[in-house]
């Protein structure tokens, strides 16, 4: 089997270093199984903030709850919780 996606830390970090003083919050959740590569991943990309897993895989009612299909996948809420973007890579996230 390939290996899955993951998170673009070389696009998540330089934002979360710009924005996370005016707001912007990122939390991270792995569908790994092992803890392990879990952490090992997060210290290889530098992610620094919050991060979860219930380290079932790819099948997990969490995701199942979000209604999350893909990944690596992503929800842009507001400061009220509305979900204002889905899935937005690349240059869209300096459009927000």
């Amino acid at each position: 089997m390939p290996p899955l996606p993951r998170r673009k830390p070389e696009t998540l970090a330089p934002l979360w270093r710009q924005y996370r003083d005016k707001g912007l919050q990122i939390v991270g959740y792995s569908i790994d199984r092992s803890a392990a590569s879990w952490s090992g991943a997060i210290s290889k990309d530098g992610a620094s903030w919050p991060q979860a897993s219930h380290l079932t895989g790819d099948s997990t009612p969490f995701l199942d709850a979000l209604r999350i299909r893909t990944i690596p996948s992503n929800l842009i809420l507001d400061a009220q919780g509305t979900i204002i973007a889905k899935n937005i890579h690349g240059e869209a996230w300096r459009l927000l």
